[in-house]
């Protein structure tokens, strides 16, 4: 399960840079992306895991994950969700961010309903940021800090799963920050066109759920 965690971010965050390509000759103001992941937290047979993105201030894309297993046999269940904008935001030095996403409906009052989730972040360790490489006089930061989530979690599965509620998870938020100089806008679109790590990102407010095995045959 943790695999598709990482290719769910990754996925986001190259198809959101191609949207920078797109852009970088209107604007040279940094574009920011947000991101969030939570330390498994135990809630029964199952861990609890959330994972959060938005490029500011395009878009809001929630991961909520429950998954079992040992290293020979995993199950997991995922939801993915499109928030609306806004709906996790973070301070600049990412000593504080907030989570609210209203209710996880398609739309309303319309079925099925998964809930809610409004949570506060708090930094609890020193801010880490490294500058990142770019081609053209571009310039990106990443960084990151580690704290607690707190609040209210009240996830329903809408299956056999029930109800999962917590009001305590320990979490990273991240902060990526990237710009390119307006001289160099056209040439910064044509790197990140190229950039080996370019895909279509995708976005659902689908569930699905999955279980594997690895081992050899005797």
């Amino acid at each position: 399960m943790a695999r598709f965690r990482l290719l769910l971010v990754l996925s986001l965050v190259a198809g959101s840079l191609s949207v920078l390509a797109t852009n970088a000759a209107a604007t040279p103001n940094p574009k920011v992306y947000l991101g969030l992941d939570t330390v498994p937290h135990s809630v029964g047979q199952y861990s609890l895991l959330l994972t959060g993105f938005e490029q500011v201030p395009r878009f809001t894309f929630l991961g909520v994950e429950l998954e079992r297993g040992t290293e020979r046999v995993s199950q997991g269940h995922e939801w993915g969700f499109d928030l609306h904008r806004g709906d996790f935001t973070a301070s600049d030095d990412l000593a504080s961010a907030q989570l609210s996403t209203g209710e996880l409906a398609p739309a309303p009052g319309e079925r099925p309903d998964y809930g809610s989730i409004d949570m506060g972040f708090e930094g609890s360790s020193p801010l880490h940021s490294v500058s990142v490489p770019c081609p053209r006089s571009g310039e990106a930061t990443f960084s990151q800090r580690s704290g607690t989530l707190d609040g209210s979690l009240d996830f329903n599965t809408n299956s056999a799963l029930g109800v999962v509620d917590a009001q305590t998870l320990q979490a990273t938020v991240t902060r990526f920050a990237i710009a390119f100089p307006r001289r160099n806008a056209a040439r910064a679109s044509s790197w990140l066109e190229r950039a080996p790590f370019r895909t279509d990102a995708t976005r659902s407010s689908s569930a699905t759920s999955s279980a594997s095995t690895a081992g050899t045959s005797p």
